[in-house]
């Protein structure tokens, strides 16, 4: 406590002009226990000769040299207190100089640390405001899920979770999953919850005008979504194409399973082919090596093979454009129409 309080009190002075007073003091010290150390020699010196060599002892100058060695003695006792006190002041200093810097770091450093935990702790806070706002918005999109027509494949609550899950990627919370990517859904809640609004305002058109019965249905059993079989074909394009209820999906080339019509509409373009024809399986030979977006023409060589289609170059890059990388396929929707009254018939 004590030690702390001095260091304390030399942090008030002026570190620099108290050490310059402690070492001149030291230094005028140091001259004067020199000349101190030197006078009680003497003194003792002149003392030995009245004691030793004298023929007779002079009592008055005997008592005389004793008084001079005990004043002697005790001066330069007095400076060598004097000098390492002020040796240690000055070591005192050095130390709360030290102790400053390491204070001053040490209160730096602790200042970091805090700043960061209270910055964890409003992230933290934040973040479970955000979790809880998830929970009733999440709870809210599932009670409405749950009383609308399913649409395609997914029954009305997967279709639901879907868009949850979408939500809490768009919220990087999980990772896409290998359905989504396969189906191109997009990964937020309003992007994967279009086929089921985009079928609600097909139907409630259909009311309108009134090719629909102005009614609600009791369940989601009630409608019956457009489901078109899969066929196998060999595309030598990535294509993109609309499905029933308007979304907008995209496919590679190579060997796929697509919805009927749309493969019978990638045959008519001359982009779709069987996939144990000539063209199909020479697709398939090379579709395999490359990246998604690929396209594929016959070899100029006319030997059978296929090769990548560059398309045109760009003339500001003197890069294949990628402008059209998609080619589009547009399906009657007669097409799909047809699949759906099959499928009513089929569920009646």
């Amino acid at each position: 406590m004590k030690a702390t309080k001095m260091i304390a009190k030399m942090l008030r002075q002026d570190p620099e002009a108290e050490e310059a007073r402690l070492r001149k003091r030291h230094e005028q010290l140091t001259g004067r226990l020199a000349d101190a150390v030197l006078a009680a020699d003497r003194a003792a010196e002149s003392r030995r000769v009245i004691l030793i060599e004298a023929d007779e002892i002079d009592e008055a100058a005997l008592t005389k040299a004793d008084i001079a060695c005990r004043d002697t003695a005790g001066r330069k006792a007095d400076l060598e207190v004097a000098v390492r006190d002020v040796a240690q002041k000055l070591l005192d200093l050095e130390g709360a100089r030290v102790s400053a810097a390491d204070l001053a770091e040490r209160t730096r450093v602790a200042g970091e640390l805090e700043a960061k935990a209270n910055l964890i702790e409003k992230a933290a806070v934040a973040l479970d405001k955000a979790a809880e706002d998830f929970f009733f918005a999440r709870k809210a999109l599932l009670e409405v899920y749950a009383n609308v027509p399913s649409v395609d494949f997914l029954s009305a609550e997967s279709a639901g979770e879907r868009a949850v899950r979408c939500a809490a990627y768009l919220a990087g919370a999980v990772k896409q999953s290998e359905v989504d990517q396969a189906l191109n859904i997009p990964q937020s809640a309003i992007g994967a919850s279009i086929r089921e609004m985009d079928h609600l305002r097909t139907l409630a058109a259909a009311v309108r005008d009134g090719s629909a019965p102005a009614a609600m249905p009791e369940n989601a059993a009630a409608y019956v979504p457009i489901v078109a079989p899969d066929v196998s074909v060999v595309l030598a394009r990535p294509i993109r194409f609309h499905g029933p209820l308007g979304t907008l999906q995209h496919v590679a080339a190579g060997g796929v399973m697509l919805p009927a019509p749309v493969a019978a509409a990638a045959r008519q373009l001359g982009i779709g082919f069987d996939f144990e024809s000539a063209e199909g399986n020479a697709i398939r030979r090379v579709a395999g090596r490359y990246a998604m977006g690929t396209a594929f023409k016959p070899s100029p060589k006319n030997d059978g093979t296929w090769v990548i289609d560059k398309g045109e170059v760009d003339e500001s890059t003197g890069k294949p454009s990628r402008a059209e990388m998609w080619t589009p396929v547009p399906v009657d929707p007669s097409a799909w129409q047809a699949h759906q009254q099959r499928q009513s018939r089929a569920v009646a």
